[in-house]
């Protein structure tokens, strides 16, 4: 019963923040303006996402009447004075700069829609515990104790789809390639090719690729075939795309990271998207089993922007060749702001797998061993998120993951060992330090502690020693 707490609470909290956010639309500057695994959907090149003409221009100034003595010339003005206004209607016509400064710009850049562009994100995670294995636990990117890690370097070449009015069609493409100790966790299943093998032979630094596809537009309809992340959950892999340094559970443990295979997003109405489409499987490049997965969705904002929702479904086995069984999950983000400086998130993932590899509690009266029983995991995240200034903004977030069934959460480090079934809790609490466009310092706060019964030597932390660790974490992204 005392596991129910917490879903109570998400379930109020969210509840309340929801019926008193307020209209008013702001730019968040937290580096996150809602859900980032968004459905991806084609550009419009002339009018947005509204539907519509296209303005007209301005209307050409009337004629003197043929019979009227012309307008005298006007007079000359000081070449100084011309100057200056000059100078002042240039300054007006430049655009006003949006975002981080690109190294990679230019005239055939902009021409071919190509966008060049990377990060490079490195920190500490701060342990206090020193755990003998210089691991801290299932916690992860920041899995290494008290030791520096280059975690990502990380490059992008995409040429988005664009088309005017929502008519016409267009092609894109996108590949990212990531080195750094985060590769370990983006990468493939080993066995499954693609990136699973690309290592530097370092113990945890190595390459990825974690996306590769291509886009076809036409209308209000986008095709997207290849390797490429997950369109679900509220963080994302690539740093520069969150507001904290480390993960939640949820999203390392919870849901897939990348997928393999195609999907159709279609825009139904201005802010409402339906998607669907078919998989290898969860982080696989070729299928273990050789079986097809399915996933489908919806976006949905509302008028003002003031509420979204991202829900997707998965549908499939993602089990080895010879474990039969069904896996279900659904991810829903509910993302809110609360006038101009707050802004909420609510995240639910909810799980279940009629029989899996990895199940460490068996169901009743199903006999133990690998592939022999169901298995299920939830959870709910709270984020709350304050712009305190144009460079300065606070987070929080509140996490309960239950995976009673010890099947997904594992410790990392080598070996790695699947934990107890727990329920782990964490609460964090960060800030963010935009010193300019390009580059922001994170530092966040963390406890975690967990729920079982397990002996000491087989505990989520402290090298198997403990229930609960704390973390102070800091890293720096720097945009180019």
């Amino acid at each position: 019963m005392a596991s129910l707490w917490p879903t109570i609470g998400s379930l109020f909290l969210g509840l309340l923040l929801a019926r008193t956010a307020m209209a008013e639309e702001t730019e968040i500057s937290r580096g996150q303006a809602g859900p980032a695994r968004t459905i991806a959907v084609p550009v419009d090149d002339s009018a947005g996402y509204a539907l519509g003409e296209a303005k007209a221009g301005p209307s050409a100034a009337p004629q003197w009447p043929p019979d009227a003595p012309p307008p005298p010339p006007p007079a000359e003005k000081p070449k100084d004075e011309e100057k200056k206004e000059g100078e002042e209607k240039k300054e007006e016509e430049k655009p006003a700069e949006e975002g981080p400064k690109n190294l990679f710009h230019g005239p055939w850049l902009d021409d071919q829609h190509l966008d060049l562009r990377g990060f490079v994100d490195a920190g500490v995670g701060l342990n206090p515990a020193s755990p003998l294995d210089r691991f801290n636990g299932p916690v992860a990117y920041d899995d290494r104790s008290n030791e520096s890690q280059l975690n990502q370097f990380y490059f992008t070449a995409e040429r988005l789809t664009k088309v005017e009015n929502e008519c016409g069609e267009d092609y894109g493409y996108r590949a990212d390639v990531l080195y750094g100790t985060d590769r370990r966790f983006i990468q493939t299943i080993a066995g499954t090719q693609w990136d699973s093998g690309w290592d530097t032979g370092s113990r945890f630094y190595g390459l990825c690729m974690p996306q590769l596809y291509g886009d076809l537009a036409y209308n209000k309809l986008l095709l997207r075939g290849g390797h490429f992340y997950a369109p679900c959950g509220y963080e994302v892999a690539n740093a520069d795309g969150n507001f904290f340094y480390s993960h939640t559970y949820g999203f390392l443990y919870g849901m897939p990271t990348t997928l393999t295979g195609g999907y159709a997003v279609y825009k139904v109405k201005d802010k409402f998207l339906v998607n669907g489409g078919v998989d290898t499987g969860w982080n696989e490049f070729s299928s273990l089993n050789g079986k097809v997965n399915g996933m489908f969705g919806f976006t949905w904002t509302s008028k003002k922007d003031e509420v979204a929702i991202i829900s997707e479904w998965f549908v499939g086995d993602t089990e080895p060749a010879g474990i039969d069984g069904t896996r279900v999950e659904c991810v829903t983000d509910i993302t809110v702001k609360i006038g101009e400086k707050w802004h909420y998130v609510l995240e639910n993932t909810v799980c279940h797998d009629s029989n899996t590899a990895s199940t460490a509690t068996p169901g009743p009266g199903v006999a133990a061993g690998p592939g022999t029983g169901p298995a299920s995991w939830i959870g709910w995240t709270n984020y709350l998120f304050y712009d305190i200034s144009e460079r300065w903004a606070f987070g929080f977030r509140w996490e309960c993951f239950q995976d009673l069934d010890g099947a997904v959460v594992t410790r990392v480090g080598p070996p790695a060992i699947l934990e107890p079934g727990s329920t782990y809790n964490d609460v964090t609490l960060g800030l963010n330090w935009k010193l300019n466009k390009n580059i922001t310092l994170r530092s966040e706060a963390r406890w975690d502690w967990a729920q079982n019964g397990a002996p000491a030597g087989s505990k989520p932390f402290d090298a198997g020693g403990s229930n609960g660790q704390f973390l102070w974490g800091n890293d720096i992204v720097v945009r180019f």
